[in-house]
């Protein structure tokens, strides 16, 4: 079995839920509530007090304004606390739950479960695997809210960030689940509706991911690694042979740059269409996507190739990775145009470039001059973002794509550096044979279903296009 674990999100994902909290009756009936009760509030004025304090408990805004999720990362009951005591009224904490059930209550268009939600949890118990909540949610809504949709008995455990003071995508809140339950990440799996909470919180944490586009979902492109079938096999073979259990985050990331020098060699890539037959599609895959198929699949590429094979890589093996394109010096002294990766450890981004670290490996040893790096040292032997733009080696037509596009993160320090790696060098690979190889699973496929239509693909690396920079005949 390949997924033990089974982690859900609720809201969006299994249950359908509409609130509104601008409703003017709402804070009619809720004002009325506190003057009951001691408080008298205007309407508005209540209202207006309600968002300041739930700002001031924050110490800033929330990730997204979704009223169902209720500002998951304080417990609303103290807010509703604390508006009585700025009216001068004491009140125990049980009124203020019951505040905030009323609240909640009266802001409540409808709430439901999905068509099958419930018939999907019970067969996956059925079938063994364990089943866990972790949600963006209040306790004093939701514990009620699960009872009355009759799920809760069908959960081995229980998250609502509004018990731990942190909500997703946070990965503490992930880890929180992760160890107090003893899940294996290789063996569990996320499923959600958010594409920035669950889905991209969840592969940071190094799990497998379901996406699900609900009727609340987020209005944003789809979430970062959803890749087309054929690339995403050649990712998780990749990843699939270089995971193993426990592994750390640096473990993690030095086995993904040590595979990129170990099976890659420097030549132009190969295969660049062999998506087409293998899952097609009528619009070209990403840049990234295109890219990293060469030498995932045969072994080959240039330093956009490794670059984009190895953000994706590291990506599928749940780390935060970007692909960065910018200028090195070439063995001769000049500027020429290059590509590498930055890939973020324990909230701390840094440099990877494996093309290079490649090109100074000799007899069998990875020396790691150019593994997890800060700006300070890499900036010795490149430009890019923001340094690169200021040099005013650029047009002003790239420096504009610099700044809308490839800004990297900021990398403030390095990384130790690891004892140096001795590896068995491989024969160099009959590049023809690699080329011939491609083109002959390309024919085959044709005299079957006839030519694959033109098509442009999405090729040509960013800011420097096909042209380059520098000398031709270098980098």
């Amino acid at each position: 079995m390949r997924y033990q674990d089974c982690i859900f999100d609720l809201y969006g994902t299994l249950v359908d839920i509409h609130t509104d909290e601008e409703r003017p009756q709402l804070w009619e009936d809720l004002a009325a509530w506190y003057r009951e009760h001691g408080a008298p509030y205007a309407p508005e004025e209540l209202q207006e007090a309600y968002i300041r304090t739930v700002r001031q408990m924050e110490c800033g805004t929330s990730l997204r304004n979704d009223a169902h999720e209720a500002h998951p990362e304080i417990q609303l009951e103290f807010v509703f606390q604390a508006l009585y005591r700025q009216k001068g009224t004491d009140a125990s904490l049980d009124l203020a739950v019951r505040t905030g059930e009323r609240f909640r209550k009266e802001s409540l268009d409808y709430i439901r479960l999905y068509d099958g939600a419930a018939e999907l949890l019970k067969a996956l118990r059925a079938n063994g695997q364990r089943i866990w909540l972790l949600s963006n949610a209040q306790r004093i809504f939701t514990a009620y809210e699960l009872k009355t949709l009759g799920i809760e008995p069908l959960f081995d455990g229980i998250y609502l960030s509004s018990d731990y003071g942190c909500k997703k995508p946070d990965r503490r809140f992930f880890d929180i689940l992760l160890k107090e339950r003893g899940i294996a990440v290789e063996h569990a799996v996320m499923t959600g509706n958010d594409g920035v909470c669950d889905i991209q919180g969840a592969r940071e944490a190094g799990l497998s991911t379901v996406y699900i586009r609900s009727n609340i979902s987020p209005e944003e492109p789809l979430p970062g690694g959803e890749l087309h079938p054929y690339v995403q096999a050649l990712v998780e073979e990749r990843v699939s042979a270089l995971l193993l259990p426990g592994m750390s985050d640096y473990q993690k990331a030095k086995a993904a740059f040590d595979s990129m020098i170990v099976h890659t060699v420097m030549e132009e890539p190969i295969g660049g269409e062999l998506w087409r037959i293998h899952g097609g599609g009528e619009e070209p895959v990403p840049f990234l996507e295109q890219r990293a198929i060469s030498p995932l699949k045969y072994g080959v590429g240039m330093c956009e190739d490794y670059a984009a094979a190895l953000t994706l890589v590291l990506r599928g093996m749940g780390l935060a990775a970007e692909y960065v394109p910018g200028l090195t010096y070439s063995a001769e002294g000049h500027l020429v145009d290059h590509a590498w990766t930055v890939v973020r450890l324990e909230g701390t981004w840094y440099h990877l470039d494996c093309q290079l670290e490649d090109n100074i490996s000799r007899r069998g040893t990875v020396r790691y001059r150019y593994f997890l790096r800060g700006d300070a040292t890499l900036s010795a032997s490149h430009r890019w973002g923001q340094n690169l733009v200021d040099s005013g080696l650029l047009t002003p037509e790239q420096a504009q794509e610099v700044e809308e596009n490839w800004l990297a993160p900021s990398c403030p320090q390095d990384y130790p550096t690891p004892e140096r790696y001795l590896f068995e060098e491989a024969p160099p690979p009959d590049i023809n044979a690699l080329r011939a190889q491609a083109g002959k699973e390309l024919d085959t496929w044709e005299a079957e279903h006839g030519p694959l239509p033109p098509m442009t693909l999405d090729d040509v690396p960013p800011v420097f296009g096909l042209a380059g920079y520098g000398p031709p005949d270098e980098g």
